[in-house]
């Protein structure tokens, strides 16, 4: 559907204003866990928590959903973390 400059713009790494990278692309967060980088996204809604991991380098992508409001980001982040080492090792 989008062409090859948009998907790479789609993934290119973003910086503010005083030139440091944000650590987003354009609509994606960029992470790395054990060397591996990924690009994901985290969101939730009334009652739920979810998070979608891509690490484009393995061939490999990772969900995760909740049924609980109140999980802060860093906390599912660091368990997600956590899950994740387990299948890139």
């Amino acid at each position: 559907i989008f062409s090859k400059k948009t998907r790479q713009a789609f993934f290119a790494p973003q910086k503010n204003n005083a030139g440091a990278f944000t650590g987003m692309t354009l609509g994606w967060q960029m992470g790395q866990v054990r060397g591996n980088d990924y690009f994901g996204k985290p969101g939730g809604g009334l009652g739920s928590h979810g998070c979608i991991r891509v690490y484009p380098d393995r061939g490999l992508a990772t969900i995760y959903l909740t049924n609980k409001m109140e999980v802060r980001e860093h906390v599912i982040n660091g368990f997600i973390d956590y899950l994740d080492a387990e299948f890139l090792e």
